[in-house]
Formats: structure tokens, sequence, C-alpha cells
């Protein structure tokens, strides 16, 4: 399950590198017929099943097109989410956030719900931070099994990330 931060903060080059990221990730999963979710979001969310369009990936491009460029709350797409993994089909899925992490402190229902799940089920939840030379440090949520940066002024690293989820395919393959 792949969440994409499309807020205001997010306009422009983090908004193109995340989905770029987003829509390497998703390629691979499909070539590898694993299950694929997408959900944008903002203040709202969009969510669309990725799974099977492995022909024609023109869906996918128009969904990565939609921006919202307004707030942030990330606790919709977390609920839907959740909403997901409890689903036959997501049961032994992972969550991979990418955003910059612009966003308010998580609901303690919320959290506690993604604790539980993690223990039940053995979710993994990773973040893609993609970092603005302007930014502060940003701490981490602490639902995180992984957190990567994306450092804007460090283009070296968007190797290390392709090569990175190129691990992924090689183990699905293993």
């Amino acid at each position: 399950i792949l969440i994409i931060d499309t807020s205001g903060s997010m306009l422009g080059d983090p908004e193109r590198i995340s989905k770029a990221l987003a829509l390497a990730i998703l390629e691979i999963a499909l070539a590898t017929k694993r299950q694929a979710f997408l959900i944008s979001f903002s203040t709202g969310i969009q969510t669309t099943e990725m799974t099977g369009m492995e022909s024609d990936l023109t869906e996918m491009v128009e969904f990565l097109r939609m921006s919202f460029h307004g707030g942030t709350d990330i606790q919709p797409a977390l609920h839907e989410a959740l909403i997901m993994l409890k689903r036959e089909a997501y049961e032994a899925a992972d969550v991979l956030i990418i955003s910059d992490f612009v966003i308010p402190r998580l609901d303690r229902h919320l959290y506690e719900e993604i604790q539980e799940l993690r223990r039940q089920q053995g979710t993994h939840f990773q973040s893609r931070y993609i970092k603005r030379r302007e930014a502060s440090r940003i701490h981490p949520l602490p639902i995180f099994d992984h957190h990567w940066v994306y450092d804007m002024e460090d283009p070296s690293l968007i190797r290390q990330a392709i090569d990175h989820f190129q691990s992924f395919e090689e183990k699905s393959k293993a």
C-alpha cells in the first residue's frame, strides 16, 4: 500500500520526485504480481486499486497527475490503509508513505490501531522523507519500521533509492 502526500508543502520538485518513486515502486509491484493500492492525500484522499494494471499503466499515470495542494492530514490516508490491510488480499501487505512529513501528530486511537495491526499481522510501515533544503529536521512518526531520507540537495541519493526498491524485486523473484 503506497501513500503519497500531494499537499501544498509538496508542491514542485518534492511532489514530482515522490510521484516518480511511486511509479517505479508500483511498476515493480505489478511486474512481480504483487497487490498494489495507491492513496493520495492532502486534507482529503483519493484511492485506486492498481492490481491487474500491468498491461496498461494509463490509470496509474492519470492518478499520479492528481494533486490537492491544500493542507495536510495524513490520518484519513492511514485510516484507509488500515481498512485495506484488514482485507484478505492485503493482509500480508506493507505500507510505504512518501511525504515531507510536515504533518500534525497522529491521533492516539489511530496510533494504537496501527500498533495493534503491526503486532497481529506483522505489517511494516516504511517512510520516504522528501527533504527540502529549507526544511528543519523532521522527526519520523513513531509508527515507522524504517525511515529513509531523500535529500533534494544530494541527487546521488536517488540512485540509492532505486537500488533499494530493485532489491525488493530481486527478493520477490527468489
